[in-house]
């Protein structure tokens, strides 16, 4: 197979729902988005209004707040331009009472010598406008200046004249521009009850002249990203001479077909970009905030690791929706000896947990039976994790260790506090036994923004009991920079093929639990960062898991040949269970060991002709036999099989070679190199026996799968042309 080099290219369709094709908006309790050629940008339109581009109109339900950001700043002269009418200050109020305000601010520089404040005349003399922008009652470029038309508070009124009652004309008032993001406040200000608030409006009339810049627009195509991705930015604007995106200096009008284009930016941290377009000295700015939701380390593979690859068997893989608050689950695995093979102890409330059991492993509660509904285990809310060791069974919740030796089916009220660990500096733990150890990883450090720990913190004991001896207190560490903008906790660890994986919660300040991956050769080291591994679907509002997924327990099923996590799901409408419902949901790997067939299973979109293994469903180059014995995804065209050609030096002389990873744990899959040393890209050139395999070493895509490097037998520089490859094979399942 030859390399190949991809390049992929994304794009972003965004809509706005279109509102009503009235002139002023009503009921408005919730932000709305105004694009061009929308009914309300042409109803503006129609009565004289131009440059209708953008406008958000947001509302608090109790009618005491509107906030109005527009770019919509030039119109025909006398004509109005934004409006609402009074039930605008809430779905259910129509009345404007003492210290309710307004407050607004247009998105570019707004000249108030072409401003006008149009209101009914029920309001006009009981109410006032003022900013930060401006000054005292003889200075027009200050601070606190206040226009009342009932006195009392300050006014000007050179050049404000209340045109026919209705309108307040600030033109040849000699008032300066105010900047972009100045609030402007209208309020009430007389008397102690409460007026009708017909319809009024703010505008800003047209005096002529070429139009100031404006930007209509300018997004991201994600509000979140992690350190080293690349993100697109994007962007609308018009009547500029120059447009540029700060930090960077990028040269956006180059970059712009009829003002709107796009480019792709690497993101390290949290960083603001601002788009300003100038003309004539005249500016507008926007700015787009994208955030960098996890710090990780250096050292982060630059191989997608399979490890972070998991998927839903079904659209809602939800355990047992009936039954509350279900949360923290702790599942077991019992090939013998007991009376089911599988075991999962439920948190419930600290009346009682569940008990269920089943002996064909399945992701639904249907197929389990629920040994014990009034589970008793030691009063507690939930419980951490879970080990067994011999025939005892271990939980750790609080700072306390439960034991209990025998078959769980008898296990509850008869569950012993048997010793301690030290949740003050390791709490909401996961455990790992090993070699007559007991591991527990664990919550350290205050996070601010809720119950979490900045890092995990590493214990260890002979007993499990207590004598806990601290190994690092950041053992992982998503915050390596420093700082507390990352929280994580409630670990859940396995060991495969000699590495160790650690999966654990994930919260910021402003994204709820996600579940992330990490991984080490040795428990005793810190971990590396992987990425994540699961998340809510926060758009899918019919969904269990829209809110949060949290609280991972892993375990290896044999019969599924993969392994699978239970966590907790939440969604956050209410929809489709109420809204303080928690459910357990179950993920499963795309990683395993059983064979071509069970790495299709992880792909269910792929069926049919795509399903074969020598398809290639996501044009990439690579067939799904490749795919799978390369350690990549067949549904991702960014996802290629490793071949990166390199030399490697030999007594003094350098050889071609070629580095890939291939799957080591299915002998029915090889991956092998091939060299041709003759010149020539014929089939019958190339053979395995002109070269040789030189190091084998573990591949960034975790257990299963090996890093091999295969150089020429023949040194670089020789007469004939050198062409390396790597054929994958791919033995039908006997």
């Amino acid at each position: 197979m030859r390399n190949s080099l991809h390049f992929i290219i994304a794009s972003l369709a965004m809509t706005a729902a279109s509102h009503g094709d009235t002139t002023f908006l009503t009921n408005n309790t919730a932000s709305k988005i105004l694009a061009p050629n929308e009914a309300d940008a042409a109803a503006l339109e129609g009565v004289g209004a131009t440059d209708v581009t953008a406008l958000t109109l947001s509302s608090d339900d109790g009618g005491g707040t509107l906030n109005l950001t527009t770019n919509l700043v030039t119109v025909n002269a006398g004509t109005p331009t934004l409006g609402m009418d009074g039930n605008s200050m809430g779905a259910n109020n129509d009345k404007w009472g003492t210290n309710q305000i307004w407050t607004f601010t247009f998105d570019q520089t707004l000249s108030f010598d072409g401003f006008q404040l149009f209101d009914s005349n029920q309001i006009k003399d009981k109410m006032s406008i003022s900013s930060t922008a401006w000054g005292g009652d003889t200075v027009t470029d200050g601070s606190n200046w206040v226009f009342t038309q009932a006195g009392g508070v300050g006014t000007i009124t050179t050049g404000i004249v209340p045109a026919a009652s209705t309108v307040y004309d600030f033109t040849g008032s000699g008032l300066s521009n105010v900047a972009a993001g100045t609030e402007i406040t209208i309020a009430w200000v007389e008397g102690n009850g409460a007026v009708e608030m017909e319809s009024f409006t703010v505008g800003s009339v047209g005096g002529g002249g070429t139009p100031n810049p404006a930007i209509q627009s300018f997004t991201s195509n994600v509000a979140s990203a992690t350190p080293g991705s690349s993100v697109t930015l994007n962007w609308s604007a018009s009547n500029y001479d120059t447009l540029v995106i700060e930090p960077g200096s990028i040269d956006a009008a180059a970059l712009s077909t009829n003002g709107s284009g796009s480019t792709s930016v690497t993101v390290n941290a949290t960083t603001t970009y601002t788009l300003t377009a100038s003309k004539d000295g005249n500016e507008a700015t926007r700015n787009l905030e994208v955030t960098v939701t996890e710090s990780v380390d250096n050292s982060s593979p630059s191989q997608v690791s399979l490890w972070t690859q998991w998927y839903r068997p079904v659209d809602q893989p939800v355990f047992s929706t009936t039954d509350g608050n279900n949360h923290d689950a702790v599942i077991f695995h019992e090939p013998t000896g007991s009376t089911y093979k599988y075991y999962l102890i439920v948190s419930h409330e600290p009346s009682n947990a569940f008990l269920w059991g089943t002996n064909t492993f399945s992701w639904n509660s249907a197929d389990w039976t629920l040994i014990e509904g009034n589970y008793q285990i030691n009063g507690q809310y939930e419980y951490d994790d879970g080990v067994k060791v011999g025939d005892t069974y271990y939980l750790f919740e609080a700072g306390k260790v439960l034991t209990y030796t025998g078959d769980l089916v008898n296990s509850s009220g008869n569950w012993t506090q048997a010793g301690t660990f030290p949740s003050g500096t390791c709490d909401d733990i996961g455990v790992f036994h090993e070699d007559g150890v007991f591991h527990i990883f664990g919550e350290y450090g205050n996070f601010p923004y809720g119950p979490d720990g900045t890092s995990l913190s590493h214990y260890t004991s002979t007993t499990g009991l207590g004598n806990w001896t601290l190994v690092d207190a950041k053992a992982v560490d998503p915050n390596p920079d420093g700082g507390n903008a990352n929280g994580v906790g409630d670990a859940t660890i396995i060991k495969v093929d000699g590495i160790y994986y650690l999966f654990c919660d994930l919260e910021t300040q402003t994204n709820p639990y996600r579940v992330i991956a990490w991984s080490s050769t040795d428990i005793n080291q810190p971990f590396t960062y992987l990425g994540i591994a699961f998340e809510p679907r926060e758009g899918e509002t019919d969904d269990w898991d829209n809110y949060r997924v949290q609280d991972a327990d892993i375990l290896y099923v044999p019969e599924l040949k993969r392994f699978i996590m239970v966590c907790n799901m939440r969604d956050l409408d209410g929809n489709p269970g109420p809204n303080a419902t928690r459910v357990i949901g179950t993920f499963y790997s795309k990683v395993t060991d059983g064979g071509f067939d069970a790495y299709l299973e992880g792909f269910p979109t792929l069926a049919g002709p795509d399903a074969l293994v020598d398809a290639d469903p996501d044009g990439d180059g690579a067939t799904n036999g490749e795919e799978y014995a390369g350690g990549t995804l067949p549904d991702d065209s960014s996802s290629v099989p490793l071949h990166h050609f390199t030399s490697v030096e030999d007594s003094a002389l350098d050889y071609p070679a070629l580095v890939f990873d291939r799957i080591k744990v299915d002998p029915q899959a090889t991956r092998t190199g091939e060299t041709s040393n003759a010149g020539s890209l014929d089939t019958g050139a190339f053979s395995p026996a002109a070269g040789v395999e030189v190091l084998t070493g573990p591949s960034e895509i975790g257990a299963f799968f090996e890093k091999v490097t295969y150089r020429s037998t023949t040194p670089c520089g020789a007469a004939d042309s050198q062409f390396l490859r790597v054929r994958t094979t791919i033995a039908p399942t006997p």
